[in-house]
Order: structure tokens, then C-alpha cells, then sequence
């Protein structure tokens, strides 16, 4: 089967929809499928295996990402390669000419909803005054790659709950996991070489206003020298954060920014911490989640969020978030086993191609 994956987010931006894509693209190639990805970027020279990039727009307060609403050449490209089936992972400037080429030439089309945009509206000019306006459109610019594509997927309940509020259906198959990269490695030199303490509470990804960081604050300042929070990871609302956590006097204390680490470095983080941290509600699936557990790394995250559903989830009520952490400091205990391998299988990256192709090819029928 010849797949082919639109994305407005790739290479070398890393963020979770470059890790889902790259893994399930691995996955389907392991499953003896073809799959090219054509994406958009803001970065000049920009390159990787079977990639065709369009230069994009940048976006005022993002500018890592942009959009391309007219890439030339793109769908002679595209029908160049022949596509059993076209995979929109973003609804950007390529994934909309995408929905609508594969449609004019009745080509099955999926849409995945990596992305929660109505919690991004604050990227947008006049954002206070014109709130509405946006949730509108945004909710309309959704409903319409949907109603274009012929299977719309999500990754998690969370994420399925999202579009049912817009009156779309959706079908739920997770991200895909490179889960070879991630087991627990001994030692963790180079996390406490960083904090210098023996509690640790990870943060880790992409550090955006959305993903409720200010919480992280609020707790490390109601612990105080009971553990360090450590920011793996950089973004937009980093500055900021850095410049709260100076105010309150914890930057340096018991708070760390130690920036974008490689992919080693990552593991060691996971493997050395005490626990992850994730209080985000605005993701559709908690990526790190699933790379920290299966380093055996406990994980403690909000009721109600995409991560919750996951087996082994440290849960916590809105504002028990201090508690918990405290509970999950106390017991030490890592992820067990039979929970560790579970997600193994659940998130690995072939599993999950062969429940892409199960949908490609119910859609194909």
C-alpha cells in the first residue's frame, strides 16, 4: 500500500506530531508499505528520507511553524507517487489542498486530530476581542477537513470528546511510539549533575502557555526543598516561565530550565527523575507520558486528561496536584513491569501501523 502523510509540522521541527509521524511511517515501511511525506517548513535546507518540503509563512508568535496555502507543484508530486491512500496529520495550508486534491481525484482520505486549536487561540492577533469569532472558524475549519476526508482519527478519548463538541466523529487509534528508544538506563549522572538533589520532578516537552506550566510553578513553591522541577525542553512561553519562577525566587532554588536535550540525554532524564510531571488538559495525546513509563518512570497528570487513559497514570483532582506528587515522592516505586510491557505493545510503532492499515483499509472497501 503506497501511503501518502501531509503534514504542516515536520523535520526538523520536533514536536509531537514529527515523533507520532516519523514512528507510524517506520512502522507502516516495516509493515512492507510504502509511505513519502510532504510537509511544510520555515527552515531553509530542510531535508529527510522520502520528505518533499514546501517553504512556509512563519507565523507572527510562533515562527517555527508556518503555513503554505499555494505550494507549487505539490499535487503533481503527490499524483506522481500514486497514493492508495492520502493522510492529512495537520490542518494547515498543505493538509487543506491535500483534502481537496484527494477528493476531486477519489482518492480515500484520512484526517487525524493531532492538534487542539481552539487552545492555541491565543497565537492569534486581538485574540481578547476576537475569541469568538476565532472558535467559530477554527470549529468550521475542523468540521470541514473532516467532512472532506473519508475517516477522521484521534488519539485518545480526550481527543474524541474535543470533536464530539464540534459534532464530529471520530475514530480512536493512538500515536504511534518509537518504544527501541526508550528503557531505563542505570545511573543518572546527568540529570542529578544538573539539579544536585535526589528528588527530581521531571517536566518534559515543549514548553507552551497551553500546556498549564504555571501549575509546575505554584506547586514547586508550595514544596520548596522537598524536590526539584526540572524543564526539559524549550518554546515560546519559556522566557516567561523563567522570568516567573525568578520573581517567586525558585529559579536556581528548586526550579531548572535545562533546555532541548538529544535523544541520550532524554533517556537519561527519564530513567534519573523521581516522576513526570504533566498537567496539561490541552493535548490530544501525552507523548512523554508514554516515553517516561517505559523507562519505568512514574507519571502523575490531571482527571480528564488524553494521558489519564493510560494504564499506571498517577491521577489527580483539579488542585491536588501538590498531594500527589508528594504521595508518588513517598512510595519511590517505579512502573511495574507487566504495565511497562503493556504500553510496549499497545504504542508500539507496528501496532499501531497495523491499526492504520486495518482503517485504510476499511475506508478503501
Amino acid at each position: 500500500m503506497r501511503v501518502a502523510f501531509i503534514t504542516d509540522t515536520f523535520h526538523p521541527m520536533v514536536d509531537g506530531i514529527t515523533k507520532a509521524t516519523t514512528a507510524l511511517g517506520e512502522g507502516l515501511r516495516e509493515e512492507g508499505n510504502e509511505v513519502r511525506y510532504w510537509a511544510c517548513t520555515t527552515r531553509k535546507g530542510a531535508e529527510y528520507p522520502g520528505a518533499t518540503y514546501y517553504r512556509g509563512i512563519p507565523f507572527y508568535s510562533y515562527p517555527e511553524y508556518g503555513i503554505n496555502l499555494f505550494a507549487r507543484g505539490f499535487e503533481e508530486s503527490l499524483m506522481g507517487f500514486k497514493p492508495d491512500v492520502v493522510h492529512v496529520h495537520s490542518p494547515g495550508g498543505l493538509g487543506l489542498q491535500a483534502v481537496h486534491i484527494a477528493k476531486r481525484k477519489d482518492i480515500p482520505c484520512v484526517f487525524t486530530y493531532h492538534t487542539n486549536l481552539l487552545g492555541q487561540m491565543h497565537y492569534l492577533p486581538l485574540h481578547g476581542i476576537m475569541g469568538g469569532a476565532y472558535k467559530i472558524a477554527i470549529m468550521k475549519a475542523i468540521g470541514h477537513f473532516s467532512g472532506k476526508s473519508s475517516a477522521t482519527i484521534t488519539p485518545s478519548e480526550h481527543g474524541k470528546e474535543m470533536l464530539l463538541e464540534m459534532g464530529i466523529g471520530s475514530e480512536i487509534i493512538p500515536n504511534a511510539v518509537d518504544t527501541s528508544r526508550f528503557r531505563k538506563k542505570g545511573g543518572s549522572g546527568f540529570l542529578r549533575e544538573k539539579v544536585g538533589t535526589e528528588n527530581i520532578v521531571l517536566v518534559a516537552g515543549r514548553i507552551i502557555k497551553e500546556k498549564n506550566l504555571d501549575s509546575v510553578l505554584g506547586a514547586a513553591a508550595q514544596m520548596g526543598d522537598e524536590a526539584a522541577f526540572a524543564f526539559v525542553g524549550s518554546g515560546p512561553y519559556e522566557n516567561s516561565l523563567r522570568k516567573k519562577a525568578g520573581s517567586m525566587g525558585l529559579l536556581g532554588k528548586n526550579v531548572f530550565f535545562l533546555g532541548r536535550v538529544g535523544d541520550a540525554e532524554l533517556v537519561e532524564c527519564y530513567s534519573g527523575a523521581s516522576l513526570l510531571f504533566f498537567p496539561s488538559t490541552y493535548d490530544t495525546f501525552g507523548l512523554v507520558c508514554v516515553e517516561a513509563m517505559l523507562c519505568g518512570l512514574p507519571v502523575v497528570a490531571p482527571e480528564g486528561s488524553a494521558q489519564a487513559g493510560i494504564e499506571g497514570i498517577v491521577e489527580y483532582a483539579p488542585g491536588k496536584e501538590v498531594e500527589s506528587i508528594r504521595a508518588a515522592l513517598r512510595e519511590k516505586k517505579g512502573v511495574p513491569e507487566g504495565i511497562v510491557e503493556g504500553i510496549r505493545k499497545r504504542f508500539g510503532k507496528r501496532q499501531v501501523a497495523k491499526d492504520h492499515v486495518e482503517a485504510y483499509r476499511k475506508i478503501m472497501r
